[in-house]
C-alpha cells in the first residue's frame, strides 16, 4: 500500500576537507507494494509501458524472504531478440517543488526476479541515463551507473541513486523517473520483483549557538546568546562511582564530559558522558531546558595523565599531558606530539578535520601544534602562557581557531589579535569558538565574548563559576512566527462585559477603588464596609464545605469569632478603577458571577459564528495557582453548558485572552443563554473546622487568585481580501504592514522568505509555513507563498484618491488628496468629457506631475494658477521612485538617565559604558528625546540596511553637536558619516568645533550609488569629543 510519510530525523555528517552540517531528513514518498496498492505514477503520458505494481501480474502477495509488508510487486518480461537496447517501462513520481538549495533528494528500492535464466536477468536493467530526479521536466539528474537485475534469483538488492538540488532549481517541480530497460539479447520469460521503494529528502537546518560549562563535581550550566538567559543544565557530566570531570566538547547538538574515577574498583579509569541538546531550542531559558543524557559511553583505561579531549563525530580523541594522544578506549597512544615539542601539553580542540594542541613549555612559551593526516606542525611559538596554561578553541565546520596565551591575551589563529587580559587576573579555565567569535570563561564565572574588557566584553557574570571547561554546542532554531492579527469581531453582545458600570454602596470611594461584590463572602479587613453591585451580574457560588458559616458577618469585623472572621480566601472584588473582577478560592469554593438571559433581546444569526472571549489573568507570587482551577461557560436555562461553549483550564494556563468560537445554530438551540464563570482552589485550610491557627486565616500559600477583566460574546466578521491588518477597509496601512512582514521589519526577524525556507527545511509544506507564520491571508495571488507579489497585489486593491478642488481666489486654486509617500502623483486636466483630452495640468508655472506623496498621508497644492477655462481636473496615481530605509535607533533613546553603554543595533566600536548619555548632563536637551551618543566614546558605529542598486540617490541626515563649556566634552569635534555599498563609499565630515557651545546643527550625506549591493551607514570619530543624535532613515530615490 502506498504511503506519503513525514517522519524526520537528525543526522550529523563530517566530511573531510568539508564543514559539518546537520540536517533534516523526511521521508517524502514509499512505496511498498502492498495489498491495498494504489497507483502512484503520474498521469501526464510520462508513465507509460511496463510498470510495478500496474503491468501483470501486479501486486502479489506470494513473498520471498526479505519482502516488506505482506505484499511486492510482480512484473513479466518476454521480448523477441533483437540485440537493441529497449525502454520497456517508465515510471515517474511526482514529489512537489524544490523548497531550498542544497537539498539531497535519494530514491532507494529493492529489486529481484524470478522464473527466468540468470543470462535473461542479467540483461534487464534500470537505465542510468534516463532514470533520476526530473526538475521542471528538463533531463533527469541521471544515476551513477546502470542497475542490472543480475543478483541471484529471489535475492533482494538494494539501488539508489541521489541529486542535490541548485540555487536555479528553487521554487520548481520535481519528480522520481525510474526507466527499465531490457539488452534484447535472450529470448526467455523473466519475472521482476519491486519492493519497499523510499524517496527522503534530506535539507539543511538552522541551528544556534548555546555556550556551556562544566564543574569538576559535573554539574552543567549554560549562557544563551540569542536572548542571554543563564542557568543550570543537568549533573549528567558527573563521573559515577565518585570522580572528577575534567573536560567538556560539544559536536553540534551532543555534549560530551569526560573525567576521572577516583573511587572505588575502577579508579584510574577515565570516562565519557553524552549529553543530547537536541531538545533544546533558541528560546531556552531558566533552570533544567531539557536535555537528556547517557553516561559512561566509554572508557579509557590508560594510565597516561589525561587533560583535555575532543570528539570528531565519529571518534574521540584524548590528550594526554605529555603531547600523546589516545583513540576512543586505546591504552596505546596514535601518536606523540611530545616528540615534537618538549612540553606540558594543555589543550585539544578541532579545527575542520585537523587536531589543534595547546602546550606551554618550561619556559612558559606558548605551542600550538597542527595534526593533519598525520603530518605536526608547529604553528604558535611564542612567549608567554596566561597562568601555565596555553587555551585552543576550534570547530569542526570551520577553519577558524583561537588560542590564548599570557595575561589571557587571545588570537585568532596564528597572530591576529582578539582581546586582552582576564579582569583582575583571574586564572582563564575555559575557551571556546563560536560563530559569534570566541568566549572565554574565569574561575570567578564570568563569560567574555571576543576580549576581557569588562563593559565592552563581559556577557555573563556568575552563572559558571568554578568552570573546569567550556563548550559551545548547538541548539534547535525556532522559527518564529509573524505576529498574528486578531480576527475582527462585532461589538459584545453580553451587557456589562467590561465590568464598568458599577454602583458602589458607601458613603465614599474606597481608597483603593476595590469594593467586595453585594452577596458575596469576602471577608478581609482593608475592605470592610466597602460593597457595590455590578450591574448584570450575580454572584454565583457553591460552599459544599460550610466555609462561609466561618465567616461570620461578611465584610464586616466580628472580632476574630468565629474562626474565618477577616479571612481573604473568599474574596469577590470589583475595581472600579480597572474594570476588573478578582476572584479568590479555596477549599473547593466555587466563587464567580453569572448573568442569566444576557442575550435576551439580542439577534442571533444561525448561519455564523460567534466567539465567546474571557481577558484573564492569574496572580502570582505567593499564591498556588497549580490548585486552582479556572472555567467560563455558556449555559442554557437549566445552566448547562451549550454544545462547545465551555474553557476551563488550571489558573497557570490563564494569562490572557481565551477564546472558543461557536455557531449561530447552538447559541438559537440553547434558547436562554447565560454567562456564567468561576474559580475553584482545592486546597484544605489546616484544622477546619474547629482548630484553625490564626496563621492559617490569612495564609497566601493556600489560596488561589485570578483577574478577569473581560467577558466578550461577538460576531466573527470576515476580512476582505488585502485587508491584512483586519480593520475593515483596505488602504496603504495594509500595504505597509505586508511590506513590514516581508522584511522582516515588523519584529525585527528575519525576512518572510528566509522562515518559509527554513520551515520547508523542517519538513513543512508551503501551505502549512503559511499558516504557522501567520501569512496565509497575505497570500493575494494564490501561488502558496508570501512574497512581493502579494504586497503588489494589495496595492492594486487600494482604491483611487479623491481629488478634492477649491478656489481660493480669482485665479488661484488649491488641492487636497489623501494619499502616502510610497506614491507620486500627477494632476491632469481636460476641458471636456467628451472628448476626454486629458493632459498634464501647466499653469504656465509649474508642470504638476511626479509630486512626491507626503509622509502624513495629506497631499496639499496651493497657488495653482487657472488659465481662464472651464477645466475638468483629475489625479493620477503612480509608484513613487522614493523610499525610505529603516535606521533603527536614530535617536539613542533608551530608559532612564545618565550613561550607559550603545544598544546592540548600532555595532559599535566602543570599550566603554559611557558611550551614550540621557538627560542635560552635557547638552541642555538632545534633538530627539533625552538620549545622544558621544562619538569619542562610540569609536565607529554602523547598520547594514536593505539593497540599493547603482543609480540609486542616497541621503541621510544627522545632528552633530558640541557640549556645554562647562562640561569636559565641550571643545567638540569631527563625526565622520559614510555611506558605503560594496567598495565604493561616500564620505561627509561634520565638525562641531566651529559650532557655539550647547549647539546641534543638521549634516546631509547625499551620494549616488555607483554599484548595486547593501547599503552600510557608518559613522566614525575623526577626532575630538564630538556629539550624535537624530539619525534619519536613509532616503532612497531610484532614477
Amino acid at each position: 500500500m502506498r504511503r506519503l510519510l513525514f517522519a524526520t530525523t537528525v543526522l550529523l555528517a563530517l566530511v573531510a576537507g568539508s564543514a559539518l552540517a546537520v540536517t533534516q531528513v523526511t521521508n517524502i514518498f514509499t512505496e511498498g507494494f502492498n495489498s491495498g496498492f494504489s497507483d502512484p505514477y503520474t498521469t501526464d503520458g510520462q508513465s507509460w509501458g511496463s510498470r510495478f505494481g500496474i503491468t501483470a501480474p501486479g501486486i502479489n502477495t506470494n513473498t520471498i524472504a526479505g519482502t516488506e509488508g505482506d505484499a511486492m510487486a510482480l512484473l513479466n518480461n518476454d521480448r523477441a531478440v533483437d540485440g537493441a537496447t529497449t525502454i520497456i517501462g517508465a515510471m515517474d513520481v511526482e514529489l512537489g517543488t524544490v523548497p531550498a538549495e542544497g537539498v539531497t533528494y535519494t530514491f532507494s528500492g529493492n529489486f529481484s526476479w524470478q522464473f527466468g535464466t540468470a543470462a535473461s536477468a542479467a540483461e534487464l536493467f534500470l537505465h542510468s541515463g534516463q532514470s533520476g530526479f526530473v526538475v521542471d521536466m528538463g533531463a533527469a539528474s541521471t544515476t551513477d551507473a546502470d542497475f542490472f537485475f543480475d543478483m541471484p534469483e529471489t535475492n533482494w538488492a538494494t539501488h539508489s541513486f541521489s541529486y542535490t538540488t541548485t540555487a536555479a532549481d528553487v521554487g520548481k517541480a520535481i519528480r522520481v523517473r525510474i526507466r527499465l530497460a531490457d539488452e534484447d539479447n535472450v529470448d526467455n520469460l523473466t519475472q521482476l520483483l519491486a519492493d519497499n521503494w523510499v524517496v527522503t529528502r534530506e535539507t539543511p537546518i538552522r541551528t544556534e549557538p548555546l555556550v556551556i560549562d562544566v564543574r569538576i563535581n559535573g554539574l552543567i550550566y549554560y549562557y544563551n546568546p540569542a536572548n542571554e538567559a543563564a542557568g543550570y543544565v543537568c549533573n549528567d557530566g558527573v563521573i559515577t562511582d565518585g570522580g572528577e570531570t575534567i573536560g567538556l566538547c560539544a559536536y553540534e547538538t551532543m555534549a560530551y564530559t569526560f573525567g576521572l574515577v577516583t573511587n572505588g574498583a575502577s579508579v584510574g579509569e577515565y570516562r565519557v558522558n553524552a549529553i543530547d541538546f537536541s531538545g533544546v531550542d533558541q528560546t531556552a531559558t531558566g533552570n533544567g531546558i531539557g536535555t537528556t543524557a547517557t553516561r559512561n559511553i566509554l572508557t579509557n583505561s590508560t594510565t597516561a595523565t589525561l587533560v583535555d579531549f575532543v570528539y570528531d563525530g565519529t571518534d574521540f580523541w584524548f590528550l594526554a599531558d605529555d603531547g600523546k594522544v589516545f583513540q576512543n578506549s586505546s591504552t596505546n597512544a596514535v601518536f606523540d606530539l611530545g616528540t615534537n615539542v618538549v612540553a606540558t601539553y594543555d589543550s585539544l580542540t578541532l579545527s575542520e578535520t585537523k587536531l589543534l594542541a595547546g602546550a606551554t613549555a618550561a619556559d612558559g612559551t606558548s605551542k600550538v601544534l597542527e595534526v593533519d593526516g598525520g603530518m605536526v606542525t608547529v604553528l604558535v611559538d611564542q612567549a608567554g602562557a596566561v597562568d601555565g596554561t596555553t587555551w585552543v578553541a576550534g570547530q569542526s565546520d570551520s577553519a577558524t581557531w583561537y588560542h590564548c596565551r599570557a595575561q589571557g591575551y587571545t588570537y585568532e589563529g596564528i597572530s591576529t589579535w582578539v582581546g586582552g587580559a582576564p579582569s583582575s587576573g583571574i586564572p582563564l579555565r575555559g575557551l571556546a569558538a563560536s560563530t559569534e567569535g570566541v568566549y572565554g570563561v574565569h574561575k570567578s564565572g564570568y563569560l567574555y565574548l571576543n576580549g576581557w574588557d569588562w563593559a565592552a566584553n563581559m556577557v555573563q557574570q556568575t552563572i559558571m563559576a568554578n568552570a573546569v571547561d567550556l563548550a559551545v554546542v548547538q541548539v534547535s532554531y525556532v522559527v518564529p512566527a509573524f505576529p498574528a492579527i486578531a480576527d475582527p469581531v462585532g461589538s459584545n453582545l453580553i451587557p456589562n462585559g467590561e465590568f464598568d458600570q458599577v454602583t458602589t454602596n458607601g458613603p465614599a470611594p474606597h481608597a483603593s477603588l476595590q469594593y467586595n461584590i453585594d452577596g458575596t463572602f469576602g471577608d478581609y479587613s482593608a475592605f470592610w464596609g466597602d460593597t457595590a453591585e455590578v450591574t448584570g451580574w450575580t454572584p454565583a457560588y457553591d460552599d459544599p464545605n460550610g466555609l462561609t458559616a466561618l465567616v461570620g458577618t461578611p465584610h464586616a469585623d466580628d472580632g476574630g469569632v468565629p474562626a474565618l472572621d477577616g479571612t481573604f480566601y473568599l474574596d469577590t472584588l470589583i475595581d472600579t478603577d480597572d474594570g476588573l473582577i478578582t476572584l479568590n478560592s479555596i477549599m473547593d469554593y466555587s466563587n464567580g458571577l453569572v448573568q442569566s438571559n444576557a442575550l435576551n433581546g439580542v439577534t442571533i444569526d444561525s448561519g455564523k459564528t460567534y466567539r465567546f472571549s474571557v481577558d484573564a489573568i492569574a496572580t502570582g507570587g505567593a499564591l498556588d495557582l497549580d490548585s486552582g482551577t479556572f472555567t467560563a461557560s455558556l449555559t442554557d436555562g437549566s445552566n448547562t453548558p451549550i454544545t462547545g461553549g465551555s474553557m476551563t483550564g488550571i489558573l497557570t494556563g490563564w494569562d490572557g485572552v481565551q477564546v472558543l468560537d461557536i455557531s449561530g445554530a447552538d447559541l438559537l438551540a440553547a434558547g436562554q443563554v447565560n454567562v456564567v464563570f468561576d474559580q475553584v482552589n482545592t486546597n484544605d485550610i489546616p484544622g477546619y473546622p474547629d482548630s484553625i491557627a490564626p496563621t492559617d486565616v490569612s495564609n497566601a500559600t493556600l489560596v488561589s487568585q485570578i483577574k478577569v477583566y473581560s467577558v466578550t460574546l461577538a460576531e466573527l466578521l470576515t476580512a476582505g481580501a488585502g485587508d491584512v491588518n483586519k480593520d475593515g477597509v483596505v488602504n496603504q496601512d495594509d500595504v505597509d504592514l505586508a511590506n513590514s512582514y516581508l522584511d522582516g521589519s515588523v519584529d525585527g526577524g528575519d525576512d518572510a522568505a528566509t522562515r518559509i525556507a527554513d520551515l520547508i527545511a523542517q519538513g513543512m509544506t508551503s501551505a502549512e509555513a503559511l499558516e504557522y507564520l501567520n501569512l496565509t491571508g497575505f497570500d493575494l495571488d494564490g501561488d502558496g507563498t508570501f512574497n512581493a507579489d502579494d504586497v503588489a497585489a494589495i496595492d492594486s486593491l487600494l482604491p483611487a484618491p479623491e481629488l478634492l478642488m477649491v478656489m481660493t481666489g480669482s485665479d488661484t486654486m488649491a488641492f487636497e488628496w489623501e494619499g502616502s509617500d510610497s506614491k507620486e502623483y500627477t494632476i491632469e486636466s481636460c476641458t471636456s468629457l467628451i472628448l476626454t483630452n486629458w493632459a498634464v495640468y501647466n499653469d504656465g508655472v509649474t508642470t504638476y506631475s511626479a509630486i512626491a506623496g507626503s509622509a502624513t498621508g495629506t497631499n496639499t497644492l496651493t497657488g495653482v494658477l487657472t488659465d481662464g477655462s472651464a477645466r475638468f481636473f483629475r489625479l493620477i496615481e503612480g509608484t513613487s521612485p522614493i523610499s525610505y530605509l529603516s535606521v533603527a535607533d536614530g535617536s539613542f533613546e533608551l530608559d532612564g538617565s545618565g550613561w550607559s553603554a550603545c544598544m546592540a543595533s548600532w555595532n559599535d566600536t566602543g570599550t566603554a559604558v559611557y558611550e551614550l548619555y540621557g538627560g542635560s548632563g552635557h547638552m541642555t536637551a538632545a534633538i530627539d528625546g533625552t538620549w545622544c551618543g558621544l562619538m569619542s566614546n562610540l569609536g565607529t558605529i554602523h547598520q547594514d540596511l536593505d539593497a540599493v542598486n547603482a543609480g540609486d540617490t542616497l541621503t541621510v541626515v544627522f545632528y552633530g553637536g558640541r557640549a556645554l563649556e562647562s562640561k569636559n566634552t565641550n571643545a567638540g569635534g569631527v563625526i565622520n558619516c559614510t555611506l558605503k555599498v560594496g567598495g565604493s563609499s561616500n564620505t561627509v565630515q561634520a565638525d562641531t568645533t566651529l559650532l557655539a557651545y550647547d549647539t546641534w546643527q543638521a549634516y546631509t550625506n547625499t551620494w549616488v550609488a555607483t554599484e548595486s549591493g547593501t547599503l552600510t551607514l557608518e559613522f566614525s570619530n575623526a577626532s575630538g569629543k564630538p556629539w550624535i543624535d537624530h539619525i534619519s532613515n536613509v532616503k532612497r530615490v531610484e532614477p
